[in-house]
C-alpha cells in the first residue's frame, strides 16, 4: 500500500497522481543487487577499533607538555647557573666601565669599609686579566676533576684576593658560584694615646701608641681625620689614603709637634703647666711632648725638699729656653742643703733622738729612690759603712728606670740602745712600688737599723730586713 507524499492520503497500486489533492507520486527505486566476494564479506565483517577516547588525548598532551617544560626549564637553570655567565658579564662591566654591574655581582664583608669606585679601578687596573685566567683554570679544573670550586683567587703580588664559593641548590641538581671579595687588615699606629680616627664616617679608637688593628678595608681611596689631646694642647690629623689589596697597609697617624728630653736633678718634682698642676712628676714622663707648634705653653716644676720646703724652677717659654739637651728644669738646693744636718746635729743628735733621724732619713729616701739622687740620703750614713756602699749601688742601678715608689707609712716600733755609742732602731714600713709596666707591688715590711754615734752625729751603718710582706 501506498500513501501521498503531500497529503497522506491512501493511493491504490500504479497510480501516479493522487486522487485527493493531485500532486505526482515518485516512483520508488528499484534496489540495485550487489555482489559480494567471500573476502569482501569478511572485511565487512571484522570489527573496527575503538577510537581514543578525549581523555586519552588530553593526558599524553599533559605529558608531552610536561616534558617540553621540564626541558626548557633544565635549558634555563643551565644556563643560568653557568659559571662563565657572571664572569662574561663582569668582563663586559670592566670593557664598558661599568661599575655597578661589576659590583653588584662580588659578595663582600658588610663589616669592612668600600670605596666602591674605587675598588672597580683598581680591579680593572691592576687584577682583572690575572683574576680571569684564574678563574678559567678553576673551572676547567672542576670540569676534569670534579672537586668543589671552593678555591682561591690571588692578587698580583700573591696576596688572597677573592673565594670561588661554590654552592649548591635545586637538590644538588645545580651548583652556584660566587665572588667573595677579601679585606685587608689595616693596622694604625700614633704618637698620642687615645687618638679618635674616622674613616669615610667609620670611627675607631687607638688605646695606645703600639700598631693595632683599626679595621678591615678594601683597595680604594678614603679620607682619614683624626684627633687627640694630651695635657700640652689638641691636635689634628687628615689625609687622603689611597689602599691597595695585601694581607696588611699600615696607616701611621704622627700629630704634628714638638717633643722635648728632661733635664732636671729632681725627677720627682711636679709638672705645671701655665701655672696648674699636672699632677704628674717629671720621672712619669720618657719626654715632655708632642706640644702643638703654635703653642705658648709656660712650663716650671716644683719640688718638695726632705724639710718641707717647696723649691719652684725658673719659668721656660717654648722656643725661648729652649736648648738641644732639652728642657731643663734645675733647683737650687744651696738653701736647704746644711738644714738636715744642722737639724741632726742640734736638733736630733742633741737631744739624743735617733728614732727622729731614722724618720728623716726614711724621708729623704723616697726622695732620693725617685730622684734617683744618692746624694739626699748621704748624710745619714756612716761614709764607707755597709749601708752606705749598699744604698750608694742601688740607687746608681736605678737611673734608666721608670719605677717609682710611694711610702706610706713609716713606724718605729722599738729603740734599743746597744751601747753609749750604738743604737738599734726596729720599724715597720709600708709602701708601694710602681715598675716601667705600671704594675704595682704593695710591701709591709719590718727593718733593724743599727746607728753609731760618731763626732755627736748618728750615722747609719747597717739596714737589716726582718721580714717583707708582697701583695702583687
Amino acid at each position: 500500500m501506498k500513501f501521498c507524499t503531500e497529503c497522506g492520503n491512501e493511493l491504490q497500486e500504479g497510480l501516479h497522481f493522487c486522487t485527493a489533492c493531485g500532486a505526482k507520486q515518485e516512483e520508488p527505486e528499484q534496489p540495485v543487487a550487489v555482489t559480494t566476494t567471500s573476502s569482501q564479506q569478511r572485511s565487512v565483517h571484522q570489527p573496527q577499533k575503538k577510537p581514543i577516547s578525549k581523555k586519552t588525548k588530553w593526558f599524553i598532551g599533559v605529558i608531552a607538555s610536561v616534558c617540553i617544560i621540564l626541558f626548557g626549564a633544565h635549558q634555563f637553570l643551565a644556563s643560568y647557573f653557568d659559571p662563565m655567565k657572571d664572569l662574561k658579564t663582569m668582563d663586559q662591566a670592566i670593557s664598558s666601565d661599568d661599575a655597578n654591574t661589576f659590583i653588584s655581582l662580588i659578595h663582600f664583608n658588610d663589616a669592612a669599609l668600600l670605596d666602591e669606585e674605587g675598588y672597580f679601578q683598581y680591579i680593572k687596573d691592576f687584577e682583572w686579566e690575572s683574576v680571569k685566567n684564574q678563574f678559567l683554570q678553576l673551572v676547567e679544573g672542576q670540569k676534569e676533576n670534579n672537586y668543589q670550586l671552593n678555591q682561591l683567587i690571588t692578587s698580583q703580588y700573591g696576596d688572597k684576593l677573592f673565594t670561588m664559593k661554590q654552592d649548591s641548590v635545586l637538590l644538588g641538581l645545580y651548583t652556584k658560584y660566587s665572588f667573595q671579595a677579601i679585606p685587608t687588615k689595616l693596622m694604625a699606629s700614633t704618637n698620642i694615646e687615645g687618638t679618635e680616627v674616622i674613616i669615610n664616617d667609620v670611627a675607631n679608637t687607638l688605646e695606645d701608641t703600639e700598631p693595632n688593628e683599626l679595621v678591615q678595608i678594601y683597595p680604594g681611596d678614603y679620607t682619614v681625620n683624626a684627633s687627640a689631646e694630651n695635657i700640652f694642647g689638641t691636635f689634628e690629623y687628615n689625609e687622603d689614603l689611597e689602599v691597595q689589596h695585601a694581607e696588611q697597609a699600615n696607616l701611621d697617624i704622627e700629630f704634628s709637634g714638638e717633643t722635648y728630653p728632661i733635664d732636671t736633678n729632681k725627677m720627682d718634682a711636679y709638672l705645671f703647666l701655665n701655672g696648674e698642676n699636672t699632677e704628674k712628676k717629671l720621672s712619669e714622663f720618657d719626654f715632655l711632648g708632642p706640644i702643638p707648634n703654635d703653642s705658648d705653653l709656660e712650663m716650671h716644676a716644683e719640688w718638695k725638699s726632705p724639710n718641707g720646703d717647696n723649691i719652684k724652677s725658673d719659668v721656660l717659654t717654648l722656643g725661648e729656653t729652649t736648648d738641644w739637651y732639652g728642657l731643663s728644669f734645675y733647683f737650687d738646693e744651696s738653701s736647704v742643703e746644711d738644714e738636715p744636718d744642722t737639724e741632726v746635729a742640734s736638733s736630733d743628735f742633741e737631744n739624743n733622738d735617733p728614732e727622729k733621724m731614722v724618720l728623716n732619713f726614711r724621708d729623704a729616701y723616697e726622695s732620693a729612690l725617685n730622684s734617683k739622687d744618692f746624694s739626699l740620703i748621704e748624710p745619714y750614713l756612716e761614709i764607707e759603712s755597709e749601708a752606705y756602699e749598699e744604698l750608694r749601688i742601688y740607687i746608681g742601678d736605678l737611673k734608666n728606670t721608670d719605677y717609682h715608689y710611694d711610702f706610706e707609712a713609716n713606724e718605729v716600733l722599738s729603740v734599743d740602745s746597744i751601747s753609749d755609742t750604738k743604737m738599734e732602731i726596729t720599724t715597720n714600713e709600708i709602701f708601694t712600688f710602681t715598675n716601667h709596666l705600671d704594675e704595682q707591688i704593695d710591701y709591709d715590711r719590718k727593718k733593724i737599723y743599727t746607728l753609731i754615734l760618731s763626732d755627736d752625729t748618728y750615722k747609719i751603718t747597717t739596714i737589716d730586713y726582718v721580714e717583707t710582706n708582697r701583695d702583687n
